[in-house]
């Protein structure tokens, strides 16, 4: 059966899809700020849902058990982890997305957030400007922050590096003992911690790693999964032997968890999520007209490391001087 591999941003593509090992699968993907509902050290949870060789996403799941304690680590870390998108409406009619956000960021330093190029530009055009690019955060106040500047897109890692602006907050100061209000600038660190971002180096395989994606699954808000088992996976035109610059994972993640962080057991980003691998299901003239969502002890998801994206940096020396200092590399 042939195999096809598919970006994870909505409207990236003309359908919406995931990937989902039932074998593999520690928990499956639920929301971190809703539709949840605490039981002593357990949490009722609800995630987006996609029947298996359906071609969408809906916003209402099952529900299922997961420990308190993994869900409490899961919304701390998905409090760094953005909606992200051009600010409109999905419009495809195989799908329904949540809102105006079709993929996901997350921060990695004071000013700094990550993503794939796709997300930030569909057509991966070098010419993309910031505008019209927005974060969102998923809790509190819901913050909104605006791209300044690209740093760096790469084609063939899937990635951007951007700098956010400055957001502008009327603060209480005092002026001569007497208390005035003034506008003062933050940065997006200011209301979230940045994520660790981990450069590891994989040649084989950790089977027995549990990975954590989090992402905005389906456009309808964070959510969060995890899988077991870690793959090095080199692209085609290199050896085998070679470090290895995209990761295989079973964290299940659907349309929308692209640019959004796997992270390992530590709380580390070690990769970006980027693309699943699926089976064709419907072909017409031998060709294949529907994808699904598939549910299999074949299913994987891929996620560019953090240690390509790093070595892809430092090539810049400008950027290798004036902003990796500032990324919570460790």
């Amino acid at each position: 059966m042939k195999t096809t591999l598919l970006l994870l941003a909505l409207g990236s593509l003309q359908s919406a899809f995931a990937a989902r090992n039932p074998v593999k699968e520690v928990h499956n993907l639920h929301y971190l700020y809703k539709n949840f509902e605490l039981q002593g050290q357990k949490v009722k949870v609800e995630g987006s849902y996609s029947p298996e060789g359906s071609n969408t996403v809906n916003s209402r799941g099952d529900e299922f058990i997961v420990p308190k304690a993994e869900f409490d680590r899961e919304k701390q870390l998905g409090l760094s982890v953005l909606k992200a998108g051009r600010g409109r409406k999905v419009k495809n009619s195989q799908f329904t997305s949540g809102d105006a956000y079709d993929g996901t960021a997350f921060v990695v330093g004071d000013d700094y957030v990550l993503t794939n190029f796709h997300v930030f530009s569909r057509t991966f055009n070098q010419k993309a400007s910031c505008t019209g690019f927005s974060l969102t955060l998923d809790h509190g106040g819901k913050e909104s922050f605006e791209c300044e500047k690209k740093v760096k897109c790469n084609v063939e890692l899937d990635y951007c590096l951007l700098k956010t602006k400055k957001e502008a907050k009327r603060v209480e100061v005092l002026i001569n003992g007497k208390k005035r209000k003034r506008k003062k600038f933050f940065s997006i660190s200011h209301f979230v911690d940045p994520l660790i971002l981990y450069p590891k180096e994989l040649l084989l395989s950790e089977p027995s790693a549990t990975l954590l994606a989090i992402g905005n699954g389906g456009g309808f808000g964070i959510q969060a999964s995890q899988g077991e088992g870690l793959y090095a996976h080199t692209l085609e035109r290199e050896p085998v032997s070679k470090i290895a610059k995209v990761f295989l994972h079973h964290a299940t993640v659907v349309s929308g968890n692209s640019g959004g962080p796997l992270i390992d057991e530590q709380n580390r980003v070690i990769a970006i999520n980027t693309k699943q691998k699926l089976r064709a299901r419907v072909k017409r003239n031998n060709k294949v007209v529907k994808d699904g969502y598939e549910v299999s002890e074949d299913a994987y998801n891929f996620a560019t490391t953090v240690y390509a994206i790093l070595k892809d940096l430092e090539k810049d020396p400008q950027i290798k001087k004036e902003v990796l200092p500032f990324l919570n590399i460790r």
